[in-house]
């Protein structure tokens, strides 16, 4: 889960040939001519997903998983057979990177798209673009009132009295600065009670303004790094809501009346690194496709097999007792791609009842070195797995060997290993492009073994 784990260091960006080619050229066209190119042959939703990040501020480096979680709210994702509309957003947002109109700013591990922004001059025409059709008007200290009828607002580094002034039905209002006012921004949730997204990102506010409770037709709400410290009751009213992420918020309790949003498929609230206490009866919102950021209970391991649908989990607090009845549940989930768990302090993961055809996983805390043999054979049978990280495991040379079995394994991070040495055979990690040992105070040597 690239968003919704710990946020670690920012790699330098890096603009490709393409990207520098496309700048020149884009230089060397009129702005007319330009608006022509970068809309002639896109489909209408590529067109909607393109317009739509011109939401963000210059040279913004947009979380991918965000911008597409915003994209299915708005409708424009469209999905036909067994396809997810998570994978068609992620492939939507391949198809305006290969067209250079979205620039990488950083890949994962996995070499997925993991922020992206848009080239300066892009961001003007999209911009322009946008305003003249009505599709989103930006209000900050370089743009005027808006002429006609407003569906979206971007709001940035400016307060919102000079946009709550202005009453419009609206169905998207983003924030960008910390300069938003409470009751500024309640006037405006007055007057657009067909909200479909509201995202307040790195805004200082400490409460939901209670006209939230009235927006019965939103379908994304974003509270990221907000100073938000609970939610309140309220918020199960709203029917619609599709998808919830508060990461980096101060939220550290859930309310049950989380668990009426049956339409919910996102449920992000990383908060603490131990967890956030999520609702009683979780299990219950049964179309969540992402989950990430709770705590572990006997209560929620024991009814964890009816959220069959996840494709992405983040769970703490799993003691060893856990593991057989909870690793044998998700083992039934067969759209799951990436897994995060965290054992509780003191605790010991226990593997051999995990068999998954997940892509990425990592596992924080102690893992019982008995149970590798077992979890490896597994790995190795469905030939999925990319990338295993295991933090702070304890593994030694043997249950070191028995990884070196799982053949698709691209990348590996082993922390706190316990071993004298690092021998590596033939046959071994086939396919492996990179290795990553941290605190490995008794390592003493590494040695091929297949020359």
């Amino acid at each position: 889960m690239r968003k919704y784990r710990t946020i670690q260091n920012e790699k330098k960006t890096t603009t490709t040939t393409e990207e520098n080619k496309y700048g020149y050229i884009c230089r060397s066209l009129s702005r007319a001519c330009l608006c022509h190119v970068i809309f002639a042959d896109l489909s209408s939703n590529l067109k909607n997903c393109l317009l739509y990040c011109g939401i963000y501020p210059e040279d913004y480096k947009i979380y991918a998983d965000t911008i597409t979680n915003q994209w299915i709210a708005e409708g424009f994702v469209e999905t036909s057979g067994r396809r997810t509309h998570e994978e068609v957003a992620e492939d939507y947002l391949n198809e305006l990177v290969s067209r250079c109109l979205l620039q990488v700013v950083k890949r994962d591990e996995v070499e997925r798209v993991e922020r992206c922004s848009l080239h300066d001059i892009i961001h003007s025409m999209v911009v322009s673009k946008s305003e003249e059709e009505d599709f989103f008007v930006v209000y900050g200290s370089s743009r005027h009132s808006p002429r006609g009828r407003v569906r979206r607002v971007s709001i940035q580094n400016c307060n919102l009295e000079s946009a709550s002034n202005n009453e419009y039905s609206l169905r998207s209002i983003f924030t960008f600065g910390d300069k938003i006012r409470l009751n500024s921004l309640s006037i405006m949730l007055k007057t657009s009670k067909l909200l479909r997204v509201l995202d307040l990102p790195r805004t200082s506010i400490e409460k939901l303004p209670e006209e939230v409770s009235n927006l019965f037709n939103l379908h994304y709400l974003g509270l990221d790094d907000t100073g938000i410290k609970e939610l309140p009751k309220s918020i199960g009213s709203l029917q619609n809501l599709q998808m919830l992420t508060a990461v980096g918020a101060k939220i550290t309790e859930l309310p049950n009346e989380l668990t009426k949003l049956r339409r919910l498929r996102l449920l992000a609230v990383v908060s603490d690194p131990i967890g956030v206490m999520p609702p009683k009866q979780i299990w219950k919102l049964k179309n969540l496709r992402i989950l990430g950021g709770i705590k572990a209970t006997d209560e929620i391991v024991r009814n964890f097999e009816t959220l069959t649908k996840l494709t992405m989990l983040g769970i703490t607090e799993i003691r060893g007792e856990h593991c057989v009845v909870f690793f044998t549940a998700i083992s039934k989930f067969s759209h799951l791609k990436d897994l995060f768990v965290q054992a509780k302090d003191g605790e010991v993961l226990q593997l051999q009842a995990l068999n998954t055809s997940a892509s990425e996983i990592e596992f924080n805390r102690l893992v019982e070195r008995t149970s590798v043999p077992q979890f490896s054979r597994s790995l190795q049978y469905h030939n999925s797995i990319r990338k295993l990280t295991l933090s702070n495991s304890g593994l030694d040379e043997n249950s070191f060997s028995c990884l070196q079995e799982i053949r698709s394994l691209r990348i590996l991070g082993l922390e706190c290993y316990k071993g004298n040495e690092l021998c590596f055979h033939e046959m071994s990690f086939l396919m492996l492009r990179k290795l990553k040992v941290q605190e490995a105070p008794h390592l003493e040597r590494i040695e091929n073994l297949s020359k």
